[in-house]
């Protein structure tokens, strides 16, 4: 299943990859870079335990430039702070997959219709303490 996905994805990419002009790359992989950072945040404020540091540990978002600490089972703080709130709530549509691992595809794929819905949630707040969160939040302040 995910390997024709990938497949599917790879040759629809090169499909479009001729129609782009070379002007255009750099704002492309800017948004490509940006989705990779929203995706790891969803992951992050999911707890996938594949990338989810321990608790107080932070997670470096090289590539975006963020720093992410999971504050409780709830919060994720980040670094620097981007929003004029205080804080963020972020709700989630998602499955629970019964089992932790799966051999290949196809338990992956008997497992699925036994999923159970759940709504994940998590609010962001600025990481405390933080030089440049402080400093972020100090400048949003001033130009409101």
């Amino acid at each position: 299943m995910l390997n024709g996905f990938i497949h599917a994805e790879s040759k629809r990419q090169k499909e479009l990859d001729a129609l782009i002009e070379p002007r255009h790359m750099d704002a492309i992989e800017n948004s490509v870079s940006l989705l990779g950072v929203c995706d790891t945040l969803s992951l992050l404020a999911c707890r996938a335990p594949e990338i989810t540091p321990p608790d107080a540990a932070v997670h470096p978002l090289i590539q975006g430039g963020l720093k992410v600490k999971t504050a409780n089972t709830d919060d994720l703080e980040i670094s620097p702070w981007p929003f004029s709130k205080d804080s963020v709530e972020l709700r989630m549509p998602g499955l629970v997959l019964p089992g932790e691992y799966f051999a290949d595809e196809k338990e992956l794929a008997k497992a699925v219709p036994m999923a159970e819905p759940i709504v994940f949630s998590s609010v962001l707040r600025p990481i405390s303490g933080d030089a440049e969160t402080e400093d972020t939040r100090d400048r949003t302040v001033d130009s409101a």
